[in-house]
């Protein structure tokens, strides 16, 4: 045994040393499980992200439509027989209410959708404020 590790051992260094592998081991067990929340959490943004991107070209694809219906419905009411302003006018209407519906949709999970990441950043938080009051 050299000196050095001789006066470890007198003052309690072994421990030391055995305190560090443990806190280590710790570390990287909480480094791990913080790695599976963030993987969960990211998941949870991106199926959220691919819900307002579908939802976003649903309602533009109900603009256009309704747009489209729009300007028949117009050409349509110059026309001279009153039923064809009717149904220009009825399916104007339907495509109208289907876009409403969609922003609607849109709206709701733009509302509901919660911050990303925010379980990860919790934890990171107690974790760093443990740290902090352990030194």
């Amino acid at each position: 045994m050299t000196s050095l590790a001789r006066w470890l051992s007198l003052l309690g260094g072994g421990s030391l040393r055995a305190q560090a592998r443990l806190a280590a081991a710790e570390g990287s067990a909480a480094l791990a499980e913080r790695l599976e929340l963030a993987a969960i959490e990211w998941e949870a943004v991106r199926r959220r992200w691919l819900w307002l991107l579908l939802l976003s070209v649903l309602l533009a694809v109900f603009l256009l439509v309704l747009l489209l219906a729009g300007s028949t419905a117009v050409v349509v009411h110059y026309w001279d027989t009153e039923h064809r302003v009717v149904a220009a006018w009825a399916v104007a209407g339907f495509w109208l209410f289907a876009w409403l519906a969609a922003l609607l949709a849109l709206w709701a999970v733009a509302v509901r959708s919660a911050p990303a990441f925010e379980l990860t950043r919790a934890e990171l938080a107690r974790d760093w404020s443990f740290i902090r009051e352990s030194l």
